[in-house]
């Protein structure tokens, strides 16, 4: 009986977010602290729920509550805002990362232009030739970003950061349980004397991928891990 229990066991994987140690000076005093904040993520059943008529119009009105609340969403599609499309010089490194995945995952070839890609999102992610450019890339832009992260087994797509209490409701108040919200921290510096001495934390570059991940599989630092740079951090 316990046997057959056990086999019916599901086990998922998730990700809690951990606080960064303060850092304090000689005195005691908190010179690096963390805020609270919370984080906005995409329920993905709910948004392609069959009772969703457009899923992609729901993604556009989500943007747009954003972009007009003064806030701004995480956009990871490395591709100019519109036409004509190019790949984006200052490509970072989980970007190029996750670009790369996911035309292995597609099958895609790695010498896909942005505008070839942009035209496999339209036809992949049936958006509608009603949409201007700009707003097929801004529907595509969250598309893969959700996407690409199953394609490389990370954690789920943080579509706003440290988002307010006013925006929460305006986007739950639109799109009701498709959003999701999450407890997060942000880093606070308490002090602009001595930067030099205790650094800051950033998303991995390159060598900090090689450095955190050098086992790919059993590393415990996800792609989108924020790493201390310099200093103390």
């Amino acid at each position: 009986a316990y046997y057959d229990e056990s086999a019916d066991n599901n086990v998922s994987r998730v990700a809690v977010t951990a606080a960064r140690g303060n850092i304090l000076d000689r005195y005691g005093r908190q010179m690096v602290t963390n805020r609270e904040c919370y984080n906005l993520k995409i329920n993905t059943d709910k948004l392609f729920a069959d009772d969703v008529e457009d899923p992609n119009a729901v993604i556009l009105e989500m943007v747009r509550i954003v972009e007009e609340s003064g806030n701004e969403y995480i956009d990871d599609l490395p591709i100019t805002d519109s036409p004509p499309y190019e790949y984006t010089e200052n490509m970072t490194a989980l970007q190029r990362t996750l670009l790369n995945a996911y035309f292995a995952d597609k099958d895609l070839d790695e010498d896909t232009t942005a505008v070839e890609l942009m035209s496999y999102f339209r036809t992949r992610y049936e958006i509608a030739n009603s949409y201007t450019a700009e707003e097929m890339r801004k529907i595509a832009s969250v598309r893969y970003a959700v996407n690409v992260r199953y394609a490389i087994n990370t954690n789920p797509y943080v579509f706003v950061e440290d988002a307010s209490i006013d925006l929460i409701s305006d986007l739950m108040g639109a799109v009701g349980n498709i959003i999701e919200v999450e407890t997060s921290f942000i880093r606070e510096y308490n002090t602009q004397y001595a930067a030099h001495i205790l650094g800051y934390v950033q998303a991995m570059s390159d060598a900090d991928m090689e450095k955190y991940r050098p086992g790919k599989e059993n590393s415990t630092y996800d792609y989108d891990t924020k790493v201390g740079k310099d200093g103390v951090e």
